[in-house]
This record gives structure tokens, sequence and C-alpha cells, in this order.
């Protein structure tokens, strides 16, 4: 199982909870990396230790050296250690929690009691990273849910507690629920595969997660959904985004669901792809007229939102459109791109049906396609709020477009190349 390199395991020397002896930390790195020793006394870097619900009344006590297990997902091979020596083995275990919590936390875990915890869904995404860091600086218990094994390393410096499932995979999600207060839902898909329909994750998936939020016993759900979400099987997207609203609002946990337009922030997909055109074509192509309009959001600012949401009860059973503070057209979008980028730029308009056809066909072969057919149709459908209405529910202004989008200039022609062939950098995603 891969394990981020800067997890330690720091534990005092004796702790009645966990029964371990230790007289030294060391940093513990994957196989074929050294091991550093430091001493106890006085350590206050972060510590690494696994339990779960179960473990946290059964002490893990493996042998006389007292082993603390590392697991990842089902499929992975258990791996744990030993809390003196850290010699690594190989063997099968139930599935446990990985946390990563400081060495005052662990001395003192009374203290822990009095946090709010809240899980997060989607916690390594574009939004998701966000609002871990959000709740963090707000003083709340962090839980991740992490797809993919590996994608945890950005928390390593951070207190949170990292639990590997899939919301496909119900199974896979008691571990992460139990002691919940409440629970932020983000993951989403804009590029359908075989194995994840737009159905499969946002309403099944919504449906898995609020299974176990319920029986956890949460109680504040906050899910992530769109602006123009409907009941119109002809936008598939949009579609199983209100299925999954449904799937909320009958699930009986009071809930606060978001709407927002377009987010943009360093590592988004949708203005970087906008600099990879604009970094590519003297004239930049654009589909249909352009006059669509949008309210683009700052990430940073729907992770504030999110982070005020907690602590509001008014805001318990209500579904929020927002946008920021300016909306714009798709024509005024690729302008402010290239203004940012420091180009000057015409636009292309190109017919809409050639490129619905081109689409049609590449979506058939191609893992993740430029554009699907869904995504052109939608070019079609108004993505905008009230104006002022984030203000006055949240009592901050957002962002503006103009001033914060310096991370276009990343996109370079290599990286547009990329984008336009439908793969995203991951230097530019992951930023």
């Amino acid at each position: 199982m891969y394990i981020p390199s800067c997890l330690r395991l720091a534990v005092p020397r004796t702790h009645s909870t966990l029964g371990i002896n230790a007289t030294a930390v060391r940093t513990w790195y994957p196989t074929n990396h050294c091991h550093s020793d430091a001493s106890v006394e006085g350590e206050e870097s972060r510590c690494c230790w696994a339990n779960s619900g179960q473990e946290r009344k059964n002490p893990l006590v493996r042998s006389e050296r007292q082993k603390v297990a590392l697991v990842g997902p089902k499929s992975m091979r258990r791996r744990y250690f030993d809390a003196g020596s850290l010699d690594t083995h190989q063997r099968d275990l139930p599935p446990l929690l990985l946390t990563d919590v400081s060495h005052h936390l662990l001395a003192k875990p009374a203290a822990r009691e009095k946090n709010l915890v809240v899980l997060v869904t989607g916690a390594t995404g574009f939004l998701g990273r966000r609002v871990v860091h959000e709740l963090l600086e707000r003083g709340y218990d962090v839980r991740c849910l992490v797809h993919t094994p590996g994608k945890e390393r950005m928390f390593c410096h951070r207190e949170v507690e990292v639990q590997y499932g899939s919301v496909q995979d119900s199974a896979s999600l008691s571990n992460a629920f139990y002691d919940v207060d409440a629970v932020v839902h983000l993951v989403g898909i804009i590029h359908p595969k075989r194995r994840d329909s737009f159905e499969d994750v946002h309403r099944g998936g919504t449906a898995n997660v609020l299974a176990a939020a319920k029986e956890a016993g949460a109680r504040h759900f906050l899910h992530l959904s769109v602006i123009g979400a409907a009941n119109d099987r002809s936008y598939p997207y949009l579609y199983t985004k209100w299925l999954g609203e449904q799937e909320v609002v009958r699930s009986g946990i009071p809930y606060t669901i978001f709407r927002p337009s377009v987010l943009f922030g360093e590592g988004d997909e949708f203005l970087n792809a906008l600099a990879g055109l604009v970094r590519l074509f003297p004239l930049v192509p654009v589909i249909g007229s352009g006059k669509n309009r949008y309210h683009p959001l700052a990430a940073d600012d729907l992770a504030r939102c999110i982070g005020i949401t907690l602590g509001r009860e008014d805001l318990k059973g209500q579904a929020l459109d927002l946008g920021g503070t300016q909306r714009m057209s798709y024509n005024e979008l690729v302008s402010e791109v290239a203004k940012a980028m420091g180009k000057r730029r015409l636009r292309f308009h190109l017919p809409t049906w050639p490129i619905y056809l081109m689409a049609a066909l590449t979506q058939g072969f191609m893992p993740r396609p430029p554009i699907t057919t869904d995504q052109i149709k939608m070019l079609g459908i108004r993505s905008v709020a009230e104006v002022g209405e984030l203000e006055r529910v949240f009592g901050f202004t957002p962002r503006l477009m103009e001033g914060n989008i310096d991370f276009v200039n990343s996109v370079g022609v290599v990286e547009g190349i990329l984008m336009l062939l439908g793969s995203m950098p991951r230097h530019i995603r992951d930023h």
C-alpha cells in the first residue's frame, strides 16, 4: 500500500489507550527508503496511528511488540509496522482507518471530543481540498474520504483523518462514518465512463453516502449540486444532479444544497482549458454565439460558504443558487482569460452541429473527449443566480475574476495541446 513519505509514527513513551511503549519517533518511508530517528522528548511533530470505531474500544495489540496497522482499500495488500522497530510486514488485516493527528492530540484525546467531526467526500478534488482547508481553519475535526490511494499526500501536513473508499461501494463507507456529526458531499463527475455513469455517481453514490450518514446519526448533510439541475432527461448531467438532490431531500437528514455556477481557481479545468485555446490560436474557436450567460464564483469563496453553513441552523432545508460578483457571457470569459495572459485574441464562431457530430464520434472511443454532446447542449442553458444572493445569505462579497486568475499563465503550448486532446496535465490539475 502507498503511504505518504511524510507520515510519522509518534507515540508517547507510555500510552494507556493503545498500550504502546516507544522510545523513539521514526519517520516511516515506503519500501527501499530510509528511516530517521528522533527523540520523543519535546516532540511536537505529526503522528500517525490507525483505528476505527471498533478499534477505539479494543486497543491495537497485535503481539508482544504492539503493532499499529496502516491499511488501504480491500484490493490492496494490508501492511503494518512495529511501533518500536518500524519493521514492515505483509499480512491481511481487517479494514482500519488511517488517522493523521498531532502528538499533543494523541496525548490528550479528550480535546478532540469537543469538536464537531465533519466528513468530506471528494476531499482531494478541486473544491474538496479547499473545503478541507476551510474547515480546519474553523476548528472542525475533518475526516477525508479518499478514492485514489496516493492523493492523500496533499494532507500529510494537516491534522486530518483519511479513509479510503468509494461512494459507489456502500461497504467501503462503514468505517468512515463512525461518530460523524456532519457530511459535506462533493463527489461528482463531468466525464462519464462505462463503470462510472452520471447516474451511478450522482444518484447512486449520493444514496450510498446518505445511507451511511443516516446510520451514523449525522445531523447535517451539505450537498454539492449545480445551477440548472432539473427533471429533464435530455440533459443527462443536469438530470442526474437533480436525481441526487431528490435523494437528499427524501433522506430525512437536515440538509443544505449548494448550486453554484462555473467555479474558478487554481487547478480548475474550465478556465485552464480556455487558456489552452488562447495560447494555441490567434483566433479562438467559440461554439455557437458565445452569448450564453454564466455567473463565475471562486472555489475558495464557495468553500467559505460551506464552512459558514455548518454553523447556521437557518440554512438547513435550503437549496441555494450561488454565483459571484458579476455575470459574464462565454465571449467575455474568453476575453478575460486572454487579458490575464497578456494576449489580444479575436474569436472565431463555429456552428454547433458539426462540433456536435464530432463530439458524438469521439466520445465513442476516447475515454476523456475534449467535449461531449451533453456539454454542447448545455451551452444553451443560462447558468446564473440572483445577483447579491451570496452576499445576502453569507455576509461577504465574493472576489472578482479580474485579477484572480493569474494561474492561467501556467498553461503553455504543450499543456494547451494536451487539453485540446482531452487530457488535463496533472501539474495543472493538482497544482
